[in-house]
């Protein structure tokens, strides 16, 4: 056995780009939540503004196409006091986001949010939303003309966030970038994957109990213990002290490790699924079948004895 004997793990382990961006869209208040979920999109208002505009603001508004736009606005909605602020939101909507990038679209009070995968760059037009009307019942739907197609992955309820991102939450831009907050947001939606150089591992903490510092220790140290052992025995000549593993932990919450290694983390995966069961999802760029809330404990969790 060598270390290459790995490779293939970690080769079906889903791949993140490192340069994908990530980005909050605001539901009006949570009325379109349903809506963009059922439709599978995401879009923005300003009707009057066309991508024709936009594009000329982009080609004649040199280093400041905001300000170009702005003026744009501010001639064909003269009531709207912001021309400015709906100039750079336009143009992000319209100009940033891409093909492959993560979208969040929370619900009211953000009390859940879904996440999803961008998947085309082009804007869709859709000029029959003009003319939608509203149901009596049920959820609000869109008018907005300006689309974007987008694949829902996971939804999330608000108290299995990481609490780094309730910050984002509170923004109330109509588009909000979120690539700061990139890697609990990996986390959410995949257990192991690769992610430029670093192999990443999520376990779950399912207690809602205090962790002694003891026990998580204990815990770290054994498990480096099993795989330094496992390659002596197997002379695969690689060994924990090569390696730089992280640990972000709340409880309950998550414990992520993080390796350039990618044999140790082959090798962590394994020896933790042994140890407490369940397994790892790699192919999680897959949509969730009707795209429903994830209730049972995620595919590998950590537990405490008062659990």
């Amino acid at each position: 056995m060598n270390v290459d004997d790995f490779n293939p793990l970690i080769g079906s382990a889903i791949h993140v780009d490192p340069k994908r961006r990530y980005w909050l869209v605001r539901t009006e208040g949570g009325d379109l939540y349903d809506h963009f979920r059922h439709d599978s999109l995401i879009a923005i208002g300003f009707n009057q503004i066309s991508l024709e505009s936009i594009d000329e603001s982009i080609k004649r508004g040199g280093d400041k196409p905001v300000n170009f736009l702005a003026e744009i606005i501010r001639a064909k909605m003269p009531d709207y006091r912001l021309p400015r602020y709906a100039a750079g939101q336009l143009l992000r909507f319209v100009k940033e986001i891409k093909r492959n990038d993560i979208v969040l679209i929370p619900s009211f009070g953000s009390q859940k949010i879904t996440i999803g995968e961008v998947l085309e760059t082009p804007i869709t037009i859709d000029n029959d939303a003009y003319n939608v009307i509203q149901p009596k019942d049920g959820p609000m739907v869109s008018n907005y003309t300006k689309r974007r197609k987008i694949k829902w992955l996971k939804e999330v309820s608000r108290n299995r966030l990481d609490p780094v991102l309730y910050k984002l939450l509170y923004s109330h831009h109509i588009v909000s970038e979120a690539t700061p907050y990139a890697n609990p947001i990996d986390n959410l939606l995949n257990d192991f994957y690769v992610k430029g150089k670093e192999t990443h591992i999520v376990l779950e903490v399912t207690t809602k109990h205090d962790i002694a510092a003891r026990t998580l220790f204990d815990m770290g140290s054994s498990l480096l213990d099993l795989v330094d052992q496992f390659c002596k025995d197997n002379e695969l000549g690689i060994d924990t002290s090569d390696v730089d593993i992280k640990l972000s932990l709340r409880s309950p919450g998550k414990i992520e490790l993080t390796t350039k290694k990618a044999g140790i983390a082959a090798l962590l995966g394994i020896i933790i699924v042994g140890i407490v069961g369940g397994g790892f999802n790699m192919y999680s760029g897959q949509s969730d079948p009707g795209v429903s809330e994830q209730t049972d404990p995620p595919r590998l969790w950590v537990g405490t004895a008062q659990s």
